[in-house]
């Protein structure tokens, strides 16, 4: 009698397992999740009160990302930790420049972020909505 409710509860666990959808093989994956977080690629920007899209290319090297968006000329050097990436923007021959900071999505196929120019103060730019937002291309 006691085999029989050792069995019946390690059967009611394998089904319960199962039910929960943690049956599937290793490695399986949702069909567009994405689990490259990377920030390597080519992406198409936005920024809030903009009026066009812009094309950004980014290559990451370890924690250094570098890369260049279609506005001025426009250069990026930045740091990543975790999904954030920490940096600063350059225009115009470096006659612009400021600070950004970028958070990757979960699936790291998007991102959204702040940028300041050099007269705002870039922590008072981050509690405010997002100014630059961005998908992979």
């Amino acid at each position: 009698m006691k085999t029989a409710k050792v069995s019946a509860t390690v059967l009611l666990i394998v089904c319960m397992t199962v039910m929960a959808g943690c049956s599937g093989f290793a490695g399986d994956q949702q069909a567009g999740e994405r689990t490259n977080q990377s920030w390597s690629g080519s992406w198409m920007t936005k920024v809030k009160g903009g009026d066009a899209e812009t094309p950004m290319d980014l290559v990451q090297s370890g924690v250094m990302v570098f890369g260049t968006y279609g506005y001025g000329d426009g250069t990026i050097s930045a740091v990543v930790q975790d999904n954030r990436l920490s940096g600063t923007w350059h225009e115009d021959g470096g006659r612009s420049a400021g600070r950004l900071e970028f958070v990757l999505s979960d699936n790291g196929l998007s991102f959204t972020g702040w940028y300041a120019y050099p007269e705002e103060n870039f922590d008072d730019v981050r509690l405010g909505q997002p100014r630059w937002r961005g998908w992979r291309i």
